[in-house]
């Protein structure tokens, strides 16, 4: 049995992005794909009193979300991380874009930006 596109899709997602968020404690929290509002994929870890969750939006287009910030539009202030593209075209293109912006999170993560 063949996968429709947006099997084929989160699958590659997952298993770029799953390893990741375990190392850092986070876990899936939700997940959507082949629904109305697009596919994307929230991981969340309880950090002292409150829930820390970062969303990967990957269909229509591209986004990374953390407490309301944009992460394509954060990229921007830094200037290592500025070259990373806003969209990707592909299975190929989203498991590059998605290792661009891990290195992005790890990134603010070591340095205190967030989580």
């Amino acid at each position: 049995m063949a996968l429709n596109w947006s099997e084929s899709y989160l699958i590659r997602a997952l298993r770029v992005l799953m390893p990741f968020f375990r190392k850092h404690g986070f876990c899936l929290s939700e997940i959507e794909f082949d629904g109305r509002d697009g596919d994307y994929l929230v991981f969340s870890k309880r950090k002292f009193l409150k829930t820390i969750k970062i969303k990967v939006i990957y269909n229509p287009g591209f986004d990374v979300i953390y407490n309301k910030t944009s992460l394509v539009q954060l990229k921007n202030k830094y200037p290592k991380f500025s070259s990373l593209p806003n969209n990707y075209h592909g299975e190929k293109g989203l498991q590059d874009i998605l290792k661009g912006y891990i290195l992005f999170i790890e990134y603010l993560f070591k340095n205190n930006k967030f989580a």
